[in-house]
């Protein structure tokens, strides 16, 4: 074509994640959302009954909600553990939500759920990408279910997959009012950060598709051509590069931090497993010094989510008022890390 408007592109490589995805799972869907690939998988299983770790994040719950089957939950201890005592209850085509929380991996459950005769969904969203993770997940699992989003600078954009089982595609196109909203969102905070983060429009503009998104919660979109297009330049050597920096950073957080404030995704020996890679370090405080810490790290320009307020449930989870979830991905460095921590520590 010769004409027309510019145009911002980016060349398609051989390596790409999304190459590396469809060599895991034969059969891929791409949504809008991961609210959106749970719900069309929910309403599309013949099972009545969903299991759902009762430490579960709104727009999950809202999507089972609206699917019109039986909600049951399954416990998440006060360390993020979950404990396989209440399979016994998991019947034949029950829908069991397993929800790999700050990408430790639920190997035990998936073994003990594996012959129930329960559809089992592996959300791995707050997993950072690997080959291994997904395959590990992919061989124990009837679908495995990311939204890419949360862990890559996309606009839109999650998958609902599976080795071995058809998958449900989405329904309806996607929203512009959307995806065009986080894409302005996305390159407005690219300005704001050469700048310093100067400028709050990228805030406004995310908390604008949020709320959209919130507004919309049992629907069928699917990914717009434009996330699709940017998963094709992603470079599966890049994708790992940063998963291995996201991992050392967590590891700095781990010996810092780990003798000083109850890690969970540390072990005994003060390691991280190689598998257990989030873009997020969990620790926990006590709800008042919680409080107290947030503000300060606030104070530093340092902005620290809480993963996640469950008092939508009605009972609230003794997690949602002890966590604190540290920013550990591979946009920032061992200097960074260190700061952190030394932040934390003189503040506890």
């Amino acid at each position: 074509m010769i004409g027309g408007e510019y145009f911002i592109a980016q060349k398609p490589v051989e390596d790409s994640l999304l190459y590396s995805l469809t060599s895991v799972c034969a059969n891929l869907a791409f949504f809008s959302s991961g609210r959106d690939a749970f719900y069309t998988a929910l309403v599309r299983l013949d099972g009545v009954r969903i299991w759902l770790p009762d430490f579960i994040c709104k727009p999950m719950f809202d999507a089972a909600q609206h699917s019109q089957k039986a909600l049951h939950f399954y416990p998440v201890d006060a360390q993020l553990a979950v404990s396989t005592d209440w399979v016994a209850q998991v019947r034949q085509n029950d829908i069991v939500l397993v929800s790999h929380l700050f990408g430790m991996m639920q190997t035990e459950l998936l073994n003990r759920l594996s012959g129930t005769g329960a559809v089992v969904i592996s959300d791995l969203t707050q997993t950072v990408y690997s080959l291994t993770s997904w395959q590990a997940a992919a061989a124990r699992s009837t679908l495995i279910l990311s939204s890419l989003r949360q862990t890559a600078a996309l606009p839109d954009g999650a998958i609902l997959a599976s080795a071995k089982h058809d998958i449900a595609a989405p329904e309806q196109l996607p929203s512009d009012e959307f995806w065009v909203t986080r894409a302005a969102a996305l390159l407005s905070r690219g300005g704001s950060a050469n700048q310093g983060f100067m400028s709050d429009e990228n805030y406004r503009l995310f908390k604008k598709a949020a709320l959209w998104l919130d507004a919309n919660p049992a629907a069928s979109r699917k990914m717009s051509d434009c996330s699709r297009y940017l998963l094709a330049t992603m470079s599966e050597n890049e994708w790992e590069s940063q998963r291995l920096i996201t991992h050392h950073n967590q590891a700095i957080l781990a010996t810092h931090l780990s003798d000083k404030v109850p890690c969970p995704q540390v072990r005994p020996t003060r390691t991280l497993p190689e598998i257990s890679i989030s873009t997020f370090f969990p620790i926990l405080l006590e709800p008042d010094q919680r409080t107290r810490l947030k503000a300060v790290l606030a104070d530093q320009r340092i902005y620290c989510p809480i993963h996640w307020d469950t008092a939508f449930l009605g009972s609230e989870h003794v997690l949602s008022k002890k966590i604190l979830s540290i920013p550990c991905d591979a946009r920032y460095n061992d200097r960074d890390m260190k700061y952190i921590a030394t932040v934390i520590t003189a503040n506890l």
